[in-house]
């Protein structure tokens, strides 16, 4: 490989979609990683006849009303990166930010090592497929949460990703 750092890496994968692409969704800080989330699912979206608006006011930021067809529904959203190297992945949103009710779907956009995935998860799938975490007696508050290994990446992926 060109690039020195790549050769210390153990993803060697990633390394050549970083020298391809330039990108390194690792190396990226949250606010950067969300804004090119936001984009990218904006792209994706776009590509299947959807509109992607981002209506968060204040200091919200994940918002948004998917438009299609003349029909509007709201959705929240969420990306998580997915590191190979730990034993445990998991992804969560708090209950707070996310309901069955007030909300018809879940963006989420997984980076799994040289690859981006935009999910499309109706709300009624996150509930039954994301487990409930209530923390009773705790500080932590109430989240919907997932572990992420292969195999449940690879389900999500079959089921759920906006081609």
């Amino acid at each position: 490989m060109n690039n020195p750092k790549c050769d210390e890496r153990v993803i060697e994968d990633f390394c050549a979609f970083e020298d391809k692409t330039g990108m390194n969704f690792y190396k990226m800080d949250k606010t950067s990683i969300r804004n090119f989330s936001e984009h990218i699912a904006t792209e994706k979206l776009y590509n299947q006849g959807y509109k992607l608006t981002n209506i968060s006011t204040g200091r919200e930021r994940s918002l948004f009303k998917i438009t299609n067809n003349n029909e509007n529904t709201l959705a929240r959203l969420m990306f998580y990166r997915f590191n190979p190297k730990v034993k445990s992945n998991y992804a969560w949103i708090l209950k707070k930010n996310f309901n069955d009710v007030d909300y018809d779907y879940l963006v989420f956009i997984l980076y799994v090592v040289n690859s981006v995935h935009v999910l499309l998860i109706p709300a009624n799938d996150v509930i039954n497929i994301f487990e409930s975490r209530d923390y009773e007696g705790l500080k932590s508050a109430p989240e919907w949460g997932i572990n992420l290994d292969y195999q449940t990446i690879n389900f999500l992926i079959a089921h759920y990703e906006v081609k």
